[in-house]
């Protein structure tokens, strides 16, 4: 499942980053000249951004990139909104002149299931349509947005943040003997299984085709990046395509705020003073949240399919409701508990393998 809301207090991962010690800086560096492209296309599509928040290199979650304030931001400041039509989801593959049609046939056969493998496979279409090319931005409407990805191919400036990610990295010679393991590789395995169902979507669409490790990429990026926006769009009467009724929203890619990380004991640890005053609220009140923005009488549009009138325009992006964000501040979204909140062990240990699984690392370390 997509990144979701907790409704916690998590004091396991709050105590955990107290013992944690203190690693590097909170992250520094130059963000990526594909990200500054993805920005844009997510501007020209009616996304907005604060001119308090950039994107750059985060010491969390992998060492990929995170979103940092520049400025100190309010409680509840609205800090972006994007319209349906500057997200990525399965029903943009339904109006792809290529994969359209075995799209829609599978979604036909697999709803709802089958929008984590149909985004899967438009995400490495894309890629593997625009990834050498340098007029990409022009030859996919989608390739700006695509190539700013982290597909660890030895193309362009995107640091790897899925390079150790178990879907990604070979799980360790001896390490398939416990429970957590067993279940850890029953994961990985159907993980490659979607990755198998990926290429075959794509099997007849005309070179260049992704090889199966474009695939599998294809897979942990939907899995670790998407946000399951499936109950405020079935609450408003959205379906993302339109009156076909296929897309609900299950896995949608926000730009830009898909680079939001996930608080981590040794997130908070590296961030110091940042991750000691995350510390001192609940992690409703530390973290960023979403609200969907009613607009009388308009008309939403994803990906060319429109909404019922008077249906929410846009997503705002609020900022922490009780910390006080200062500048340099790393943000952080909840997106899932991991675990907590289940009545035994084996539940929970369930639970957090599924989150190392999905996202790649588990939060309470």
């Amino acid at each position: 499942m997509p990144r979701a809301h907790a409704a916690c207090v998590a004091a396991v991962l709050l105590a955990a980053a107290r013992v944690s010690g203190s690693g590097g800086g909170a992250g520094s560096g130059a963000t990526p000249p594909e990200v500054h492209a993805a920005m844009r296309w997510y501007a020209e599509r009616g996304g907005s951004l604060s001119p308090a928040l950039e994107v750059r290199p985060s010491a969390a979650c992998g060492g990929g990139l995170g979103v940092f304030a520049t400025a100190p931001l309010e409680p509840r400041q609205v800090v972006g909104s994007f319209p349906l039509g500057a997200t990525v989801s399965a029903a943009c593959a339904l109006h792809d002149a290529e994969l359209g049609p075995a799209a829609r046939a599978y979604l036909r056969e697999h709803a709802p299931d089958g929008e984590s493998i149909v985004l899967a496979a438009f995400l490495a279409h894309v890629r593997a349509r625009t990834r050498d090319r340098p007029d990409a931005a022009s030859a996919h409407a989608y390739a700006a947005y695509v190539n700013s990805l982290p597909w660890g191919d030895g193309h362009g400036d995107v640091p790897d943040s899925l390079a150790a990610h178990p879907l990604i990295a070979p799980l360790a010679a001896g390490s398939a003997g416990g429970a957590r393991d067993v279940q850890l590789a029953q994961h990985v395995a159907d993980a490659r299984e979607s990755a198998a169902q990926v290429g075959e979507l794509l099997a007849g669409i005309a070179a260049p085709r992704p090889d199966a490790a474009a695939c599998l990429r294809a897979v942990a990026l939907v899995a670790s990046r998407t946000f399951d926006f499936s109950t405020p769009l079935r609450a408003a009467g959205i379906s993302l395509d339109g009156d076909g009724g296929l897309v609900h929203g299950r896995c949608v890619a926000v730009p830009v705020f898909d680079c939001l990380n996930h608080p981590s004991a040794a997130a908070l640890a590296a961030h110091g003073d940042a991750g000691r005053r995350f510390q001192e609220h609940t992690i409703l009140d530390a973290c960023l949240r979403w609200r969907m923005v009613p607009a009388a009488g308009a008309t939403a549009t994803a990906a060319g399919g429109a909404a019922a009138p008077g249906a929410p325009a846009s997503i705002a992006v609020l900022a922490p409701s009780a910390l006080k964000v200062r500048a340099g501040d790393e943000l952080w979204m909840w997106y899932g508990n991991a675990g907590w909140g289940e009545q035994n062990r084996e539940a929970w240990e369930a639970k957090e393998v599924k989150f190392l699984a999905q996202y790649g690392f588990v939060p309470w370390e």
